[in-house]
């Protein structure tokens, strides 16, 4: 009696193990290609770009370290305001008189504001 439950315990775990297993490795292959996503590397690449940016930078030193932004405004902007309102406050009170941005991956921004001289003056990246 206790050899036939033993077997059964035995024999319900290396069943529930093979039908498990395909699907552990089915998770596991969507991390790791999560992690490999071209477009997450990019923005990983970039983030250690941008923190090497340092308030008085001339924009085209600038420029030539993270590449065109994709776009230039007068108002500072992240990707979201909500959770970033210390930000939105440095950009304010800071001497910036426009700010270029760099739109990474979902809605991931990184925003640099220049001064009349242009030269950095908010260095702030935000998003979901």
């Amino acid at each position: 009696m206790k050899r036939t439950r033993a077997a059964i315990i035995i024999a319900s775990i290396v069943l529930a193990g093979i039908a498990i297993s395909p699907l552990s490795l089915s998770l596991l292959a969507n991390v790791v290609s999560f992690w490999r996503d071209p477009d997450r590397v990019a923005l990983r690449e970039f983030k250690k770009d941008f923190q090497e940016v340092a308030i008085g930078m001339r924009r085209q030193e600038v420029e030539r370290h993270l590449g065109a932004p994709d776009y230039t405004s007068d108002e500072f902007h992240l990707g979201q305001r909500e959770g970033f309102e210390d930000a939105y406050e440095r950009a304010a009170q800071s001497e910036a008189q426009y700010y270029l941005s760099w739109h990474r991956w979902i809605d991931y921004v990184f925003t640099i504001g220049f001064n009349e001289s242009n030269e950095a003056v908010v260095v702030e990246s935000g998003g979901t």
